[in-house]
């Protein structure tokens, strides 16, 4: 395709969903203006629904019918207009929306003071390896605080046991995450611009979680971060 001549952008809509085509950058910025409007529109309409949810549920605990179906839809949709606004925020922010990718975790938005304890009991002959990983919380825009996934673990000696496993003596001691560990950003994007850039991301606090793609920390070639947005 030529590249002086510009083509039309694509908007389709079909029912509630979009359908977006550009080749140029003004096609870029046409699209991404009708992405916002369209999640104004998207927002008002889940917010309508979850209005009529929560009043259905009231009226049927007045008469003393079931609600509790009807609450947790109510909620749910509440939890949609919360994803879609933070998705409208991060658009008008000038980020550009991706597919999902498997990406390497290295901050998590969360209001938690400590991590998840994740008490477990190790054998200690074998690795001690083990998924300590925290999770996000799925939080409104601005709130929270990012935190590294992966905690700080502890252990307490005093505590070993000596158990019968598979006919010999086996050491098991008890792990636990105990405390949030200092964010690590990843090596190899560990430039001044690509920081700065990271960090005026999270200080808008839009994204749920903030990893690195591709999902490993080796010196691949044009590694990419990447904020998400947590889909309830």
């Amino acid at each position: 395709m030529n590249a002086e001549t510009p083509t039309q952008s694509i908007v389709a809509v079909e029912n509630e969903n979009l359908e977006l085509s550009a080749t140029t950058p003004q096609e870029m910025v046409r699209c991404h203006s009708a992405m916002i409007a369209w999640c104004d529109r998207k927002i008002v309409t889940i917010q309508n629904e979850a209005r009529e949810l929560s009043e259905a549920a009231a009226h049927a605990k007045k008469n003393k019918w079931k609600w509790q179906t009807l609450q947790r839809h109510a909620e749910m949709a509440e939890k949609r207009v919360t994803f879609y606004q933070k998705f409208k925020a991060a658009l008008e922010a000038g980020y550009s929306v991706v597919p999902n990718f498997p990406v390497e975790l290295f901050a998590i938005r969360t209001k938690s003071k400590k991590p998840k304890e994740v008490l477990l009991l190790l054998f200690l002959r074998s690795s001690r390896a083990h998924d300590f990983s925290q999770e996000a919380k799925v939080l409104p825009a601005g709130e929270g605080e990012y935190k590294n996934p992966q905690p700080v673990i502890r252990t307490d000696d005093s505590k070993k046991q000596e158990v019968q496993r598979q006919g010999y003596k086996e050491t098991i001691q008890p792990f636990w995450a105990a405390d949030w560990d200092e964010l690590e950003f990843p090596a190899n994007m560990a430039r001044l611009h690509v920081m700065d850039a990271t960090k005026q991301a999270m200080d808008k606090k839009i994204f749920d979680e903030i990893g690195m793609f591709p999902a490993d920390r080796k010196r691949n070639p044009d590694p990419v971060i990447i904020g998400r947005i947590i889909d309830p």
